[in-house]
């Protein structure tokens, strides 16, 4: 039974630490990060209002008029756990404890 709990605490440490190991740059020789191969995004220099900005501010007053009773929308006040996370964690306190 102690080898299954040391099997199972590896296997979660793992699972948790990929992302972190896929994140990770490609060190270069002389041991510094080699720099990302993708250009940076720059901000549009210009201060002029586009045609589409000013469509798209209009589109979206236009929709706000048709459901005024979205504004009283409270995201994020209620918390949801799925099916998955709930027989994960049930699986989880069984073989632990």
């Amino acid at each position: 039974m102690n080898m299954l709990r040391k099997l199972i605490v590896v296997t979660l440490l793992g699972v948790w630490t990929a992302p972190a190991v896929g994140l990770a740059a490609p060190m270069t020789e002389a041991g510094t990060p080699a720099e990302s191969p993708r250009a940076l995004a720059t901000a549009p220099t210009s201060t002029e209002p586009s045609d589409r900005s000013s469509s798209e501010a209009e589109d979206l007053q236009a929709r706000e008029k048709q459901a005024p009773e979205l504004q009283d929308f409270k995201g994020g006040a209620a918390i949801y756990i799925g099916g998955t996370a709930l027989v994960l964690l049930i699986v989880l306190l069984v073989v632990l404890l």
